[in-house]
């Protein structure tokens, strides 16, 4: 694809491994998510991190984002190509499914609204405005 010329939507100049993975996916030229995942890498309730995306019906790169903040049980392969590995049973694809529903910015806004001090509703005489 590359010697065609084309390129890929962002973030590279040039297609990978697997971007070219990804990309047979998309188009249903492959049910594989990656060339080379294999199922013996997963535990009980295990889940490959395309696949439980998938199933709570959100994208990967924001599944991605909740495992660096630390909000789900996640570990990666420890061989190439190290592919994120997260546990989530039944009441954890609860959880995350009801942590999808909540509005962009909620977690941000909670932590923010927990740090506020409590607020007088009058003002001091001595205030000026």
């Amino acid at each position: 694809m590359n010697s065609e010329g084309y390129h890929p939507p962002k973030r590279r100049a040039t297609f990978n491994r697997q971007g070219v993975c990804e990309l047979k996916r998309r188009l249903g030229l492959s049910q594989e998510h990656s060339c080379s995942i294999h199922r013996d890498d997963l535990g009980e309730a295990e889940w490959w991190l395309p696949d439980l995306a998938g199933t709570i019906g959100m994208p990967n790169i924001t599944l991605y984002n909740w495992v660096k903040r630390g909000w789900v049980k996640a570990r990666q392969q420890e061989q190439p190509p190290r592919n994120w590995i997260i546990w989530a049973d039944a009441a954890e694809l609860e959880r995350l499914r009801q942590r999808r529903l909540l509005p962009l910015g909620h977690a941000t806004r909670q932590k923010w609204l927990n740090q506020m001090p409590a607020m007088s509703t009058h003002l001091n005489s001595a205030t000026t405005l």
